[in-house]
């Protein structure tokens, strides 16, 4: 329809159309019924007649981010938004240079000429979403490095107490020859006249080294912790009365 037979009002609503900062388009079952200039941008096309009555999901990777292939995901978002009248989800879309981005798509059910038309809103959140993915991976590896903090000794880096329990008791569990598992409960003598003789930058380092020396002991599928101060445990899995 010509623009001198338009009303004004709908000059109003075609003027936010082509002017929104957003991408916007029509679609039905069967593709691409109107985008405004934001959208052909988006797209990386020129001209509207290059897009009109494509499938949204040609704009697109053969599969979204859950493996399944973007024809179904576009076309059961749309299914939902004709049966509740809304539905948004994130859609991994390809620009027509091949440049992949991350979308979020809203989509509206709309009454028109009796089909099954959607209104659909379409904006880039490839760096949002990648920060949010950044910060979630950083999350998962302070919470991992928090739970290992705590069931290590921060001198030593042996299990402390908590970890030897729960460990000791797994391999105890796992050990072949159960009646071979040994338990050494061991302390370094007079260490409290060490710190306070040498100070405990020595006091520390002679933990270290104490520490080295039982890993240096112990085989494989053996254990070694660091209970207390200066209290130390090992917990050997295959020994015997000639140990």
């Amino acid at each position: 329809m010509g623009d001198n037979k338009q009303s004004p009002n709908e000059k109003k609503l075609r003027a936010i159309w082509e002017l929104a900062g957003d991408a916007m388009i029509f679609v039905d079952a069967d593709g691409l019924l109107d985008c405004n200039d934001a959208a052909l941008h988006l797209f990386g096309i020129a001209a509207r007649e290059q897009a009109i009555g494509l499938p949204l999901h040609s704009f697109a990777p053969p599969t979204q981010s859950d493996s399944r292939p973007s024809v179904q995901v576009f076309a059961e978002g749309r299914r939902r938004a004709i049966e509740s009248g809304v539905e948004r989800f994130d859609w991994h879309f390809q620009r027509a240079d091949g440049k992949t981005l991350v979308l979020d798509v809203i989509l509206h059910a709309v009454h028109m000429g009796g089909g099954e038309i959607v209104h659909g809103i379409l904006r880039d959140v490839t760096a949002k979403r990648r920060s949010e993915h950044e910060l979630e991976i950083a999350r998962v590896a302070a919470e991992s490095s928090l739970r290992q903090l705590s069931r290590q000794d921060a001198l030593t880096g042996l299990p402390n107490r908590s970890l030897f329990r729960e460990e000791g008791q797994r391999r105890v569990d796992a050990a072949r020859q159960p009646d071979r598992v040994c338990l050494l409960c061991l302390d370094i003598d007079n260490f409290r006249r060490t710190n306070e003789a040498l100070g405990e930058n020595v006091g520390d380092g002679a933990l270290r080294a104490v520490a080295q020396r039982l890993r240096e002991f112990v085989g494989p599928d053996d254990l070694v912790a660091r209970l207390g101060s200066d209290e130390f445990a090992v917990l050997l899995t295959e020994c015997g009365a000639e140990a």
